[in-house]
């Protein structure tokens, strides 16, 4: 029975004189579904619970962050499938109409689309709306009732558009002289525009002590993840820093030129993945990164090899079925080493593409074993990527401890760094302050709208893609597995903005926005360029179709952007050669030939000598402010493996601080100094971590303070097994 209504509908909706109409419903829908969204939120509201005992940002003010999850992944995947229900109610709802009326089912199906004309307006007056079209399909039926029967329209003639023309053969040297332009020359330009060889500035204590911390460790022979927590991946906060300092000196400098030396090769990913979903290759790839590349974004290096796990998934679309394969095993390995070198990347970059290909395995009309054979290699590719770092941790005896703290980071860390998402209704206050007209210039561009143009993005491609889906070509169309893969990867990528709502996380979960935003106007472009090559003549609607989606991203592109002030910034930089910069004096000890600012550097040595002169070499201490940096600067080893002690969030992990601290009979602590992460988020660090707060309050005493940072000492006697906190 459901086969059979499925079927039928699908047949009233792959009617060629319904096209236009069925977009028209999808779009009724959509605004349908959003308004409903907006009834729920006013009358569903969670309350907040915690299954961890976390304390931060989240805990504190009791928000229930899994409210805004549960209306993304509505927005994301609901609306998609809201809008496919919609569809088959509207075909079949048609149908027995027709049987009622006698009339064509085209002819009501057209009317029923028509009928849904006041859903457009369901965000705004959703009751009023819904009673207008009901009220209007009533009319349609009387109408339909009224009018005397029709007979079935005959056919549409074949389609006999013309094919594309064929362009002439060409020959192996212009094949490897396109390849060697689109994958040789303009990746290392780009690499020279992107390179920055300045190392010099202020140190943060914070971000750089994550790589500089574990440094300090690993160059005393403790092992990642055994002798040291690592946040985000092995390559990004370890291997990163320890090559650095074995090819340039074990200094902060050191490490910093690593950076500086890798930080290109996230653009250059994006450029790749570009010219593998683009019809305008490497030209669309280049207007695509210099907008990414743009004031208010910008593409991570960590992002490297999500980006090209995602490239050569799209480029197996394109492929025969041998080449096919071993493209996506590629992607595969690239989703593995994605993972070591920052796990949540590799985490969505598996999610997203291995969802992609699972979804392709569930619905193309293909043999099982065509179908399934995609999977596999993504699969093995995926445990072929994994599997060095695997074995080489193997060999420690660390994996075991690489598994735990995987846990630790996906667990724990929307309870530990959750803010909240921006409220909807603070996007519209420009309005409400400036009018109407006013607004606009303000509307445009704030930040608080880039908050929820993703997510827009991801609506109307999943709206988009269903309808497609229907028509039943969707995987004949390329565009379309595109469409599909690229909204996957942005879905997944944005889960860090809507974890870690601020703006630095937003620039860093957006990375597929663009991507996915351009597909459609680059093949409109495409369209027009091949129209005016094949000398076929446009209706000025088809003209407004192309230019005008084109010219409205390109407007707000220049407006937030300015791709173009940044290119010309770049481009100047560039010309300084930057691999030849002047280098200042050491100022610091470990921090080699860095130009830092005066008052940073006596503050830090002052810190430093205090340290050095009343502990041994090798005696651990533990620092409570999360300023891991100062155990390499201080040349001493961290008591406890959490060298950020904002990482032991939960109650386990302090207890294993603890237990650190006791059994090493730690004596001085770095309690405090005076920065942003003594109280992280507005939350001091002793109501974050109150075990830990304790244990040093019954075991320490303050014993000097220099310029704000607390130094404590262990008081004298004190060595016995602690309470149970």
């Amino acid at each position: 029975m459901g086969e059979r209504l499925t079927r039928r509908a699908l047949e009233t909706l792959r009617a060629p004189s319904v096209q236009a109409h069925a977009s028209y419903a999808v779009l009724c829908a959509v605004s349908l579904a959003l308004g409903l969204g907006l009834q729920l939120d006013a009358r569903l509201h969670f309350e907040y619970r915690s299954a961890h005992g976390v304390i931060g940002w989240v805990s504190v003010n009791e928000y229930a962050k899994s409210q805004e999850t549960l209306y993304y992944l509505l927005a994301v995947f609901g609306i998609p499938l809201f809008v496919a229900l919609c569809l088959f109610a509207c075909a079949l709802f048609s149908r027995w109409m027709s049987r009622q009326t006698g009339q064509p089912e085209e002819w009501t199906f057209q009317r029923c689309a028509f009928a849904l004309t006041p859903l457009l307006l369901a965000c705004f007056f959703f009751k009023t709306a819904v009673g207008l079209a009901l009220l209007l399909a009533l009319g349609v039926y009387v109408a339909g009732r009224a009018l005397p029967s029709k007979p079935p329209p005959e056919a549409p003639p074949a389609d006999f558009a013309p094919q594309p023309k064929k362009s002439a053969p060409k020959t192996p040297a212009w094949k490897t002289a396109r390849l060697l332009l689109i994958y040789v020359l303009i990746p290392a330009l780009l690499y020279l525009l992107y390179y920055s060889g300045g190392i010099d500035g202020g140190i943060d204590l914070f971000h750089e002590g994550e790589r500089l911390a574990p440094l300090n460790e690993m160059l005393r022979g403790g092992v990642p993840y055994r002798d040291i927590y690592i946040q985000h991946g092995l390559f990004e906060n370890a291997f990163l820093a320890r090559v650095g300092a074995a090819l340039f000196g074990e200094t902060l400098a050191g490490v910093r030129l690593m950076q500086r030396l890798l930080g290109p090769i996230g653009y250059i990913a994006l450029y790749i993945l570009g010219v593998q979903l683009y019809r305008g290759s490497w030209a669309s790839a280049l207007i695509l990164l210099m907008i990414a590349s743009g004031h208010h974004t910008g593409v991570s290096a960590r992002h490297t090899f999500g980006l090209l796990c995602a490239a050569m998934s799209v480029s197996a679309l394109q492929q025969d079925e041998a080449g096919r394969l071993w493209k996506i095993g590629a992607s595969g390995l690239c989703a593995g080493f994605a993972f070591w070198h920052s796990a949540e990347i590799g985490m969505y970059s598996i999610c997203a593409v291995g969802l992609f290909w699972g979804i392709r395995l569930l619905t193309k009309a293909e043999p099982k074993g065509e179908r399934l054979r995609p999977v596999l290699f993504f699969s093995a590719g995926v445990v072929v990527g994994l599997a060095p770092a695997a074995l080489w941790l193997l060999r420690h005896g660390a994996l075991d401890d690489a598994v735990r703290n995987a846990y630790i980071q996906l667990a724990y860390q929307l309870d530990t760094w959750g803010l909240p998402f921006s409220p909807l209704e603070r996007v519209f206050q420009p309005f409400e302050q400036h009018g109407l007209l006013g607004g606009w210039k303000e509307f445009i561009g704030s930040e608080r709208l880039r908050w929820y143009l993703p997510p827009a993005a991801l609506v109307a491609a999943g709206a988009v893609l269903v309808r497609r889906a229907v028509q039943g070509d969707f995987w004949k169309n390329e565009a379309c597995a595109k469409g599909l893969l690229t909204a996957l990867c942005l879905a997944a990528f944005f889960r860090t903005a809507l974890g870690r709502s601020d703006g630095g996380h937003l620039i860093f979960g957006s990375t597929f926005f663009w991507p996915l935003l351009l597909l459609p106007l680059d093949r409109a472009a495409a369209g027009v360029w091949d129209a005016l090559r094949a000398k076929r003549k446009l209706t000025a609607m088809q003209w407004a179709w192309a230019a005008l989606p084109i010219l409205i991203a390109a407007l707000y592109a220049a407006r937030v952007h300015r791709p173009v002030a940044a290119f010309q910034s770049r481009w100047n930089w560039t010309l300084h050669n930057q691999f030849n910069l002047p280098r200042a004096e050491e100022e610091l000890e470990r921090a080699g030939p860095i130009n830092i600012p005066d008052d940073q550097v006596q503050q830090i040595q002052a810190v430093v000598k205090f340290i050095q002169e009343n502990t041994a070499p090798d005696e651990r201490i533990f620092d409570f402010s999360s300023q891991g940096a100062y155990y390499f600067f201080a040349d001493r080893p961290a008591a406890t493996r959490y060298h950020q002690i904002c990482y032991a969030s939960a109650p386990e992990l302090e207890r294993e601080v603890i237990d650190a601290l006791e059994k090493d009979q730690t004596r001085l602590v770095l309690y405090k100094t005076g920065g942003w992460f003594d109280t992280v988020d507005g939350i001091d660090s002793e109501l974050r971590h109150p075990q830990i707060a304790r244990y040093l309050y019954d075991n320490y005493e303050e014993y000097i303070n220099i310029n704000g940072a607390r130094v404590w000492m262990r008081i004298k006697g004190m060595n016995s097994a602690h309470p149970p906190y």
